[in-house]
């Protein structure tokens, strides 16, 4: 029952059903916005990960080895445990078999696409664990903010090493693509070595995945991005030390 106001004014009962209301209409526009923002992520993550590969018709983009895992990871956290792992495997073993569609020629038309097909779809697949792994261990890690950010590096340099030993890749499926990237990317490399690199870049990711997750807010994330931050310093510090001696002789030599 609606009373009548004379004062034109809204009744405590009248308020109350408006902001109920708006409250949720404001519901239903975050619910909509949280079912899209995963389909964001995957296009962004994979389609950026497709320009890391070798392709005859995709540029190659040597960042994205850096942020398409970002992306890759915010869309697997962003959904539960068995979709999110299934939609993942999904998504690498279709960006592959586009990025690196009839790469490998083998003559005839059907044995390529068919010789494509199955190597690119394994491939996406053992890409995958890491992302996979991540998943299942960091919401058991997620109260410690150091430890959480090392799941997926661990992860990643576990799996790229085990493929590296044996497989139908032969060898480093990775050492390619790390050596045809950018100078910065080159001398990460040469200082901390190919599985170094994979850790670093792989933590990296966490780590910026990590404080997307907490809003960016330094409070939260001061003690896993310093960590970082500090392990990242050690590398560079040896390789100064041990060229430091070499220095000192080129300078004695050249007194001399």
């Amino acid at each position: 029952m609606t009373l009548w106001n004379p004062s034109g004014h809204l009744t405590v009962g009248q308020t109350r059903r408006r902001c109920t209301s708006k409250t949720i209409e404001h519901d239903e526009s975050g619910m909509k916005k949280q079912e899209y923002l995963p389909i964001v992520w995957f296009v962004l993550g994979f389609g950026m990960f497709m320009s890391t590969r070798a392709s005859h018709f995709i540029p190659h983009w040597g960042p994205a080895i850096i942020i398409a895992p970002v992306f890759i990871l915010a869309f697997g956290r962003s959904l539960s445990s068995r979709r999110g792992n299934l939609l993942t495997v999904a998504g690498f073993v279709l960006s592959l078999n586009v990025a690196m569609w009839k790469l490998y020629d083998v003559g005839d038309p059907v044995a390529t696409i068919a010789l494509n097909v199955l190597r690119s779809s394994v491939q996406g697949a053992l890409f995958s664990l890491p992302y996979v792994v991540d998943r299942l261990v960091y919401p058991r890690l997620a109260r410690n903010r150091v430890l959480s950010t090392l799941s997926f590096p661990i992860a990643a340099t576990a799996v790229h090493f085990l493929m590296s030993l044996e497989g139908p890749f032969d060898g480093d499926m990775v050492s390619g693509v790390y050596g045809t990237g950018g100078l910065a990317f080159k001398q990460i490399a040469s200082i901390a070595g190919l599985w170094g690199f994979v850790f670093v870049f792989s933590w990296s990711a966490s780590v910026v995945n990590f404080a997307w997750e907490q809003g960016f807010v330094w409070r939260r994330t001061r003690f896993a991005t310093l960590s970082f931050a500090l392990t990242m310093r050690i590398p560079y510090e040896l390789q100064r030390s041990s060229c430091c001696p070499m220095r000192e002789q080129e300078s004695i030599r050249t007194d001399c």
